[in-house]
């Protein structure tokens, strides 16, 4: 009997237990289904997100722009030659700010940094650390004096007479001196007229040895600086060159009188004070025409202790030649 009844309903058994397998199927199915929905809509809402919350910081933008923590936006993006606009400077977050262009090669370094010296080469430019460089004196040919004034006494009277220059203009008188040089005339002109006329290239001026008991050190620098100032005002273009006072010998040292080396250094020292060595320049001929042993002028060079010989000019020339600019 018992086997009768399983033969009978083993069929409907079969059935009953392949619908609550196919349910059981469907179920998890369904519910794999829900997770896989419920971790798509979660991507929806944080589409970049990664473990440290930016991924895009990572991976940066398609127009070279990086955002996050070393983010360039603006003004301030890095342009395709490597040039950065900004000043350089960089923040703590990375970002670059100011308002200059920094030069160099634009590789950035791992740290972030960008390569290149920074600096601006050329003469008398300022370079990388912010200081000014000067210009430096050349040797030059002797036609450097075409387009020349001197100014001076008679000291430079024997160089007009025996430097050899052509095109050189001068204005010279014995006696002259830095307190009346502008009311002086030569020709009939006064040196205001002579600059007025024409401009130069260059001006060198002398004067000194006939004031030596005038004034002081520092009121014969003012008086100096003045004539100086009022040189640039009618030659704007010019380089002035100030000479020193060159020194007299020891034996005219010895004889007591204002005219003396002594007087003539210090004044000297208020000379090299309106050098700015871009367009006003100091020279010493001293450095060539002292007798070594004494600091003082040679005694091989002069007939008087204070002229310079006509047979020596070329060593003042020559001085000059090698202290173009």
């Amino acid at each position: 009997m018992k086997m009768k009844w399983m033969k009978k309903y083993s069929f409907f058994l079969m059935i009953l237990v392949t619908g609550m397998v196919y349910g059981t199927v469907k179920i998890v199915r369904a519910a794999g289904e829900y997770q896989d929905k419920e971790a798509q809509e979660q991507m929806t809402e944080e589409p970049n997100t990664d473990t440290d919350g930016s991924l895009a910081e990572q991976e940066g933008q398609s127009d070279g722009t990086q955002q996050g923590d070393e983010t360039q936006s603006g003004n301030e993006t890095q342009q395709g030659n490597g040039t950065q606009s900004g000043d350089g400077t960089q923040q703590p977050d990375g970002t670059q700010s100011g308002d200059g262009t920094q030069p160099g090669d634009g590789t950035q370094q791992p740290d972030g940094t960008q390569s290149g010296n920074g600096t601006q080469p050329g003469d008398g430019t300022q370079s990388g650390d912010g200081t000014q460089s000067k210009k430096e004196f050349r040797r030059v040919e002797m036609d450097y004096l075409k387009d020349a004034l001197f100014i001076g006494d008679s000291r430079t009277s024997i160089l007009q007479d025996y430097a050899g220059w052509e095109g050189t203009e001068y204005f010279v008188k014995n006696g002259i001196m830095i307190w009346d040089v502008w009311d002086q005339e030569i020709d009939g002109r006064t040196l205001e007229q002579m600059l007025t006329e024409k401009q130069y290239g260059k001006v060198y001026i002398m004067l000194g040895i006939n004031e030596l008991d005038v004034g002081t050190p520092v009121t014969y620098g003012e008086q100096f600086k003045s004539s100086v100032d009022r040189i640039r005002e009618l030659q704007p273009n010019a380089i002035i060159f100030v000479q020193a006072i060159i020194h007299v010998t020891d034996a005219k040292d010895a004889e007591g009188t204002y005219i003396n080396n002594e007087r003539i250094n210090a004044r000297n020292e208020e000379l090299k004070k309106l050098a700015d060595n871009e367009t006003v320049f100091y020279i010493d001929a001293n450095e060539v025409m002292d007798d070594p042993a004494t600091g003082k002028l040679n005694p091989a060079l002069t007939g008087d202790g204070v002229h310079i010989q006509a047979k020596n000019i070329p060593l003042w020339r020559e001085f000059l030649l090698d202290h173009g600019i």
